[in-house]
């Protein structure tokens, strides 16, 4: 039996196409269904069944997507975690919030790392739901960077060849890594 893929599966819709639409999302932002994701030392914050929490919508800067009961936002973050901390979190993370988890990350890390255009120096602009920045001076969009990766794990007979490191929590397992 193949294991679930952790930060795979439906998690949000990232209604993109409401991304180019500044004064829809304003308007889903000031929705009473709204909500944001909690962060606690650098990390969004994960309660005691592993569910992300989330909170009424206070600073939506980021635009995660839609779930079928609300719109997810992320506030902007100047702190972060190290990434050992992250991983430990993984552990006790809901399956259905690994994708919701990872983008909020990411996306909050690219923000932090990136505030000024790369082709000019100018502090950028937060644009499409804070998956893009733009520079009010040259206007240069920027995009979060992309790393494309292809996963291959050794399958023999129905059996998988995995490892875990020492520093796992139990029962985590990975694919093996080739220097």
């Amino acid at each position: 039996m193949l294991p679930d893929a952790f930060f795979a599966g439906p998690g949000l819709d990232r209604a993109d196409h409401l991304r180019f639409d500044e004064e829809e999302l304003k308007r889903i932002a000031q929705s009473p269904a709204a909500r944001e994701l909690v962060w606690s030392e650098g990390l969004p914050s994960i309660d005691q069944d592993g569910r992300l929490q989330l909170q009424p919508a206070q600073d939506p800067q980021l635009f995660l997507g839609l779930t079928t009961d609300a719109p997810i936002f992320s506030p902007l973050q100047d702190e972060f975690a190290d990434a050992w901390k992250a991983f430990g979190l993984l552990a006790i993370l809901d399956p259905a919030d690994s994708p919701t988890f990872a983008a909020a990350l990411s996306l909050a890390r690219w923000h932090a790392r990136h505030r000024f255009c790369a082709n000019c120096g100018h502090l950028s602009d937060i644009v499409r739901g804070g998956w893009s920045r733009r520079c009010p001076a040259c206007a240069a969009e920027h995009f979060p960077r992309v790393d494309p990766v292809v996963i291959m794990i050794a399958e023999h007979e129905g059996r998988l060849l995995l490892g875990r490191q020492p520093h796992y929590p139990p029962n985590r397992y990975s694919a093996l890594r080739l220097p």
